[in-house]
């Protein structure tokens, strides 16, 4: 499968700018056997969006503030306790 999940209607627009810079020869196919015998397929560094957020249906995010260095920094309003 693609790595990338895209509606078929932004597959569409996506090749055809593609055929656009093909044609206009602003890009162009390129073959490189040696560094196709290294490349991995379909690998990604990051994981996909989708599965990430799955991950993250139900986290709940702390924040630890060092109060020393950003007292500060914080605005605080003149009545507010």
């Amino acid at each position: 499968g693609s790595i990338y999940i895209l509606v078929e209607k932004e597959i569409d627009i996506l090749w055809e700018y593609l055929s656009k810079m093909l044609y206009r020869g602003w890009i162009r196919r390129l073959s490189s056997p040696a560094l196709n015998k290294i490349t991995i397929k379909n690998r990604v560094l990051f994981p996909l969006i989708s599965k990430t957020l799955d991950c993250l249906n139900k986290v709940v995010i702390f924040i630890k503030l060092d109060f020393k260095d950003i007292y500060y920094w914080i605005w605080i309003q003149i009545n507010n306790k």
